[in-house]
């Protein structure tokens, strides 16, 4: 399953709506490549200008193109949007946009948590079994001890035995 996809549906319904226009594939960027893109931030004038915030969104926009989103797509994409931010236009703009992304990221986090939680949870089952198994191979060895001597013990009991 497409990672969008499953990291939507851990957001609720209430960011579903806000997802949607990225559970689908993107269109291509047509403000151009990531490297032009870059170029333009050189050239682009202040920091909270028009043209930088459009370059840092168009930027943000790429890292959601990736195929897979990844945890680093997700982060750099959260930045590009956070620089985005410094336009207040920009800023009203990409606010859902910010939200859904920053749930997302959330989302990937808490996936990557739970499966640290399940590898330990493996480890410590198998180290409990070992010391399990040991314990029943001890039981089994003293056991056996037992109804040795046992026996032995049956037969110098047993009367008119030498």
């Amino acid at each position: 399953m497409n990672p969008r996809c499953w990291l939507a549906l851990g957001l609720g319904v209430s960011l579903l709506s806000a997802c949607a226009p990225f559970v689908s594939p993107l269109p291509p960027n047509p403000a151009g490549s990531r490297s032009t893109l870059l170029g333009r931030l050189q050239s682009c004038g202040s920091a909270a200008g028009a043209s930088c915030a459009k370059v840092h969104l168009a930027l943000a926009e790429g890292y959601l193109r990736a195929d897979p989103v990844t945890q680093t797509s997700l982060d750099s994409a959260a930045s590009e949007l956070a620089l985005a931010a410094q336009n207040p236009e920009i800023a009203r703009e990409t606010a859902p946009l910010y939200r859904s992304v920053q749930g997302w990221r959330d989302a990937l986090r808490k996936g990557h948590d739970a499966e640290a939680q399940l590898d330990a949870a493996k480890t410590q089952l198998h180290g409990t079994t070992a010391q399990l198994n040991a314990a029943n191979a001890r039981l089994a060895r003293l056991e056996s001890l037992l109804r040795h001597k046992a026996q032995d013990t049956l037969q110098h009991l047993q009367p008119g035995q030498p």
